[in-house]
């Protein structure tokens, strides 16, 4: 299959940037990395500097995907909310 049509099936995909409620996501579930309380000071610094720039990838059940160290320096800092993109279009 050529490079062309291997993308076509995402073709329809638009990426959508929610906010959610820092306590809806649940992130031990498939935790893959683990980061340093000094790692995740240095990230909630980051963000309280320069904002969340980077959403959260979640699945359809709010798990996080990828950004459990941003999910941990928010609630660190205090945060509400979190700005998370679903890809639920995605197999494990």
């Amino acid at each position: 299959m050529s490079a062309m049509h291997s993308h076509q099936k995402f073709d329809n995909v638009r990426l959508h940037i929610e906010y959610v409620d820092v306590t809806a996501l649940r992130s031990e579930y498939r935790r893959t990395k683990k980061h340093s309380v000094r790692q995740i000071r240095k990230l909630a610094t980051a963000i309280n500097r320069v904002g969340f720039n980077v959403p959260i990838l979640v699945d359809d059940t709010l798990a996080v995907v990828s950004g459990d160290a941003r999910l941990d320096a928010a609630k660190m800092i205090g945060l509400a909310q979190v700005p998370i993109i679903r890809i639920a279009h995605l197999s494990e």
